[in-house]
């Protein structure tokens, strides 16, 4: 079911739904289908952003416990230790 509404938007905004639509389809449903693609995109976008953080908190997690590793297997003078006994 579709609702019907009204937008007022520029001529030059028309004129390039006009180019998009050609003579195939009604202007609402350039319209409907411009909209939707852009919110397909919105939503793609929010998703790898959200991808990107998770990947990135993984990195930082492995990247702490590497240098905290590294850190016990560093030799006896780096440390900051006497000598071992």
């Amino acid at each position: 079911m579709k609702v019907k509404t009204s937008v007022t938007l520029s001529p030059a905004v028309i004129d390039a739904i006009d180019k998009f639509r050609g003579d195939a389809m009604a202007r609402s449903t350039a319209i409907e289908l411009i909209v939707m693609e852009s919110l397909r995109e919105k939503a793609r976008a929010e998703h790898s952003a959200a991808e990107i953080e998770r990947l990135n908190a993984v990195a930082r997690r492995d990247a702490d416990e590497k240098a905290a590793f590294m850190q016990d297997q560093a030799p006896w003078w780096e440390k900051g230790s006497e000598l071992p006994q």
